[in-house]
């Protein structure tokens, strides 16, 4: 009282806010972080709820040590990682089977090569001696060592580029694929039959796609080439299939388990196990083998194995108890069967079984193991989230 509001007098004069002012000018939000956001803590409201763990390759949740401690980057290897859920942390004491943390390339920009399968013949492309289009191939035969090919693109030196190309019917010497031409990035040396991703960065003074023959001996084919912008970036744990892996402490038999994993795991030669709390065919385990790229198997012995998830990247869920096999691959159902289930008392791996054997090469994006049997509903909420950092897939 004393301090009476005039009647008609503006509160907020001179603090008016102008018609058309943004009023988060220069706070903008970015729509694809708020969704990972909200799919974050839906996700960890299931882990919780459920007594669940949760695992990302991340820098910010990983660590060389394996005690929790040391700065984690790019190439370093994986000694702990921890459980968003703070119950399961994994850890791998020994340096020798260690994962790699990588960056990953999760998102994307248009296509900049024209005419990258040759279906239009040299369309495009400028040929040096040496080199000719074949029936949808750029054909290579013993060029003068350093000739090329090139195209230019559009892109912008010091920007990070995905480029991807084929090497078919290689008999000799060195292909590369360098991104500009003179002071340009240059791509690793091939000397083999095979499809090649690299992340690049643009340099040099002319803004081009280069695949080049550093041998004068070199003879082979290439096709599928493909130069995108990196638009956003993921993180992986990259497994050797060799040794590596990474485990909890020992977990205790229990009446039902779910496993989620986002993986990019190749065929390969033997059977290799992506996620496992098991031993062969005893408990529960989900991997690759050379007739399926992944499958689960839960069970108490041979034979209870059933193959699922024919897709290289993707989310693959396994839910089994006393009469429950499920599997799920992308969000929906591709395999449901009533059987005998055994729970072991076994560590939860990732990259081998928990006995460092059968181990499986590739890259996890993600994972998530509950002492429980989840319904659709809780498992897609998981993959939902897992799904948000793995490239080439959306549910």
């Amino acid at each position: 009282m004393g301090f009476p509001i005039k009647p008609g007098f503006p509160i907020n004069k001179g603090f008016a806010i102008k018609p058309g002012f943004a009023v988060n000018k220069g706070f903008a939000v970015d729509p694809a972080a708020a969704l990972k956001t909200s799919l974050l803590a839906q996700a960890l409201a299931v882990v919780q709820q459920k007594q669940g763990s949760l695992w990302v390759p991340s820098p910010q949740y990983n660590f060389v040590e394996s005690n929790g401690t040391g700065a984690s980057a790019a190439d370093t290897p994986l000694g702990f990682a921890t459980d968003l859920n703070g119950l399961r942390p994994m850890t791998q004491a020994t340096s020798a089977n260690k994962a790699m943390l990588r960056r990953v390339p999760l998102r994307l920009g248009p296509e900049l090569v024209t005419n990258g399968d040759f279906s239009a013949g040299s369309a495009g492309w400028a040929l040096q001696s040496g080199f000719s289009v074949g029936v949808g191939v750029l054909s290579i035969a013993n060029p003068a060592s350093g000739n090329y090919a090139n195209q230019t693109v559009g892109i912008v030196n010091s920007k990070h580029y995905l480029v991807t190309y084929e090497i078919k019917n290689y008999v000799s010497g060195i292909v590369r694929v360098n991104l500009g031409r003179m002071g340009a990035t240059v791509g690793a040396s091939r000397t083999a039959t095979g499809v090649y991703s690299e992340v690049l960065v643009a340099a040099g003074t002319f803004q081009e796609i280069v695949v080049q023959a550093n041998a004068a001996s070199t003879v082979a084919d290439v096709d599928g080439i493909s130069v995108r912008e990196v638009l956003e970036w993921t993180w992986a744990w990259d497994f050797d299939g060799a040794n590596d892996s990474i485990a909890t402490a020992t977990l205790p038999a229990v009446a039902a388990e779910s496993m989620i994993v986002a993986k990019d795991f190749d065929k390969q030669a033997v059977s290799g196990h992506i996620m496992s709390k098991g031993v062969g065919s005893n408990g529960m385990t989900v991997y690759t083998d050379p007739t399926a790229f992944c499958g689960v198997a839960t069970g108490t012995g041979a034979g209870q194995v059933y193959g699922g998830g024919m897709l290289r990247n993707s989310i693959l869920s396994a839910v089994a108890a006393t009469g429950l096999r499920k599997v799920r691959e992308n969000g929906a159902t591709i395999r449901n069967a009533s059987d005998v289930y055994s729970s072991l008392i076994r560590p939860l791996s990732i990259g081998a079984n928990n006995s460092g054997l059968s181990p499986a090469k590739g890259l996890v994006f993600g994972a998530a193991y509950f002492p429980a049997a989840l319904t659709d509903a809780e498992c897609l909420i998981i993959e939902r989230y897992l799904a948000s950092l793995t490239p080439g897939v959306t549910l």
